[in-house]
């Protein structure tokens, strides 16, 4: 439990008036005041050293300025953002470490962030080198609540409502009166999802209060199953500590309902991903095989599907879903009400395999949505009220449900009707999906050539699934155990090019098919041996550099990557760089080189591919903070690896496929490092470019150029 420190009379004394007006206070604390935003700001916290939880509170007087928060600070980390009036929270110190530094609050209205004004401040919480944190017993905490007498199970689901305010507390109350089983907290814990923002704006976890009653979203905590959102995912240590240590995803059975709990944060690494072949994916994979329940309902924040839009990394965890038994998700992130159609793997509606139903149900009490798009597989949407959406686990009560019945209500516990009249309301019979256990035949044989210099074009007889038409192709070269690659097609002939060989080297190849549930076929047998053409071009630079059109670019005769010399390129305020014309076109290219970065206060083109007519089509650079980044120079689109190039010798290879929907791939030092479809134009690769020929200032070392 957490320990208390009573501030007596702090936060009933402070009196906000109206804007514009005098604040007045009867102040028990150590206050400090200044300027901020055209606003005298007043800071109130105890004295120090401060312990356990601690009351601070602000007041803003003098301006007309509409303010859209006060934000709190330690230091320089954000500990709160407070949208409403009166300003305060409770601050637990003891998730931070012990220490001196200054604590200030900032307004911020709709076009000014105002300046810090604050007092120092010491932590004393024991607190030398860790945290405190919660035991990690959080399977033990969610209970759900009795189903009263003659009535099936209701869950509850809502997201995007813990900001602090009033209208979350309305969300809050209707949901309580409701007595539902359970409630899944769709995500979202406003501004950034801090210790002291889940402390205050989700609330007083019951389970963690000694009076067992909790505070805002908190008071329903012990029913509470919870979901990660986008804005929590900038403190998911503070979001699990909140949650007694809650892993990620998660199941329960609950009301007769099996109940999977995702992270839907596809794009963040850290977190595992999305993809086929993920830590969740697979676990989800296995824990839908284990399900004994008719009736699945999955929940996470984002969408797939919305009237806004979509989140296409979720594809495979949908499509998974779908496919093993999945009947109904719930999503928040979106700020309104939102029913689509019965959806198949796909995301398609109407068709023979469509089943699965997706409710978003954002309106928990903040921003509500005002955005007036719309998608053809929403067919109910309404902006603008504040409720949440009630499932109705229907055989539930007897410990296996077979239906599910839901209705949005909104605060007041009405039926929520759209613009027609019509009410949020819907249903779905259970295991009307089959689950897919087939596994894949076993693909055919690949067999290919290297005809193209530096690559290697493979084609296969693709495998027969009954379940699923399109399936995913793991790529595997010379017994690899990992795959080079995935080729996701309904095709019965499978093509693949593997790209960036190396001239006169051989490789093997095998492949394995997989459905959307993750069954697996047996390996195809491997391929004969299959030998890449020699490069195009090869220049170490020990015959000097009269192949090449040069601009500001000299013969260094005591540099070179792996021997002397190399290409010396400087520029000042100038291009440096060197041109060479290919014999002929290539649709498919690679070019690699030894580059060493001395210096540049931009960014630096190492190396471009061009068209014979001189018309850019890619590009790599290494930008002023020194990461690898590549460029369309057809359309313009910059795509970055998170790769940093330091000053020493490194080896960087561009190798580009010309199409409409082409590919750009890069590797540094012998490791790809990125792989992106775009536009890379129609006209074929016909001359290769180390150097920049813009208008900057560095110095480059370029050595071992090979274009295959």
């Amino acid at each position: 439990m957490p320990t208390f420190r009573v501030v007596a009379g702090l936060l009933a004394a402070t009196v906000l008036t109206s804007l514009g007006a005098t604040a007045t206070a009867a102040r028990a604390t150590d206050a400090s005041c200044g300027p901020s935003a055209g606003y005298t700001v007043c800071l109130d916290a105890p004295p120090d050293p401060l312990v356990g939880e601690v009351a601070i509170s602000a007041t803003a007087s003098g301006s007309t300025a509409h303010i859209s928060s006060l934000n709190f600070y330690w230091g320089a980390t954000l500990l709160l953002v407070d949208t409403e009036a009166p300003y305060g929270f409770v601050w637990p110190t003891t998730k931070y470490l012990d220490g001196a530094g200054t604590l200030s609050v900032k307004v911020v209205t709709s076009s000014v962030v105002g300046a810090a004004v604050g007092r120092s401040a010491t932590l004393q919480n024991g607190n030398i080198s860790s945290i405190q944190q919660n035991p990690s017993d959080w399977k033990s905490l969610f209970a759900p609540r009795d189903v009263p007498v003659n009535r099936e199970p209701v869950i509850a689901a809502v997201g995007d409502g813990a900001d602090g305010t009033t209208d979350d507390d309305g969300v809050v109350a209707a949901i309580a009166n409701e007595s539902p089983t359970a409630v899944l907290y769709l995500g979202d814990v406003y501004e950034r999802g801090t210790y002291p923002e889940m402390r205050d704006h989700y609330g007083l976890a019951a389970f963690d209060d000694p009076a067992g009653t909790g505070t805002h979203w908190g008071a329903l905590a012990g029913y509470t199953l919870p979901t990660l959102g986008n804005h929590e995912a900038h403190n998911v240590a503070a979001w699990q500590d909140y949650w007694h240590q809650r892993p990620l995803y998660t199941a329960n059975d609950v009301g007769g309902v099996h109940v999977v709990n995702l992270e839907s944060e596809c794009s963040q690494p850290a977190l595992g991903g999305c993809a086929e072949g993920s830590a969740q994916y697979n676990w989800l994979q296995a824990d839908l095989a284990n399900n004994t329940k008719p009736c699945v309902v999955a929940f996470f924040h984002r969408p797939r599907v919305s009237a806004i839009q979509q989140t296409l990394q979720l594809a495979p965890i949908w499509a998974l879903l779908a496919r093993n038994g999945g009947d109904l998700v719930l999503n928040g992130h979106i700020h309104d009400m939102e029913q689509s159609l019965p959806l198949n793997a796909d995301v398609q509606a109407n068709a023979s395999d469509s089943h699965m139903v997706e409710l978003i149900s954002g309106a928990g009490g903040h921003n509500e949505s005002t955005a007036p798009a719309s998608d053809s597989r929403i067919p109910w949407r309404v902006r603008n009220v504040n409720g949440a959406a009630y499932v109705t686990a229907v055989g539930g009560s007897t410990g296996v449900a077979t239906r599910l019945n839901w209705t949005f209500r909104d605060v007041a516990g009405q039926p929520v009707m759209d613009a027609n009249g019509v009410a949020g309301t819907g249903s779905v019979d259970c295991a009307a999906a089959p689950i897919d256990a087939t596994s894949p035949t076993q693909p055919g044989k690949p067999s290919g050539s290297g005809t193209s210099p530096g690559a290697i074009d493979l084609t296969w007889d693709g495998s027969v699934d009954l379940d699923s038409p399109t399936l995913t192709y793991q790529v595997f070269r010379d017994d690899g155990t990992t795959p080079i690659d995935r080729v996701t097609t309904d095709q019965p002939t499978v093509t693949y090019r593997d790209t960036g060989l190396a001239g006169g080297s051989t490789h093997t190849y095998r492949v394995r098919a997989s459905d959307g549930s993750g069954n697996e076929s047996p390996d195809s047998d491997a391929s004969d041996p299959i030998t890449v053409v020699g490069p195009v071009l090869s220049d170490n630079f020990d015959h000097g550099l009269g192949a090449w059109q040069l601009f500001n670019v000299s013969l260094d005769s005591g540099a070179g990557n792996q021997a002397p010399p190399s290409a010396k390129l400087v520029a000042n305020r100038s291009g440096a760089y060197a041109y060479r014309s290919l014999a002929s076109p290539y649709r498919s290219l690679c070019m690699s080189e030894a580059v060493q970065l001395a210096t540049g206060n931009a960014a630096t083109v190492i190396m471009r591919l061009k068209t014979a007519g001189n018309a850019g089509i890619a590009r790599a650079y290494i930008g002023a903070d020194r990461v690898l980044r590549v460029r369309s120079d057809v359309t313009g689109k910059t795509f970055s690896t998170t790769r940093p190039v330091d000053s020493t010798w490194n080896t960087v290879q561009l190798c580009v496929d010309v199409a409409s929907t082409g590919r750009i791939q890069v590797s540094l030092n012998g490791n790809q490092v990125g792989s992106w479809s775009t536009m890379t134009g129609t006209t074929e690769i016909g001359r290769v470019q180390f150097g920049d020929s813009e208008l900057k200032t560095f110095t480059l070392n370029v050595d071992d150029v090979v274009v295959s």
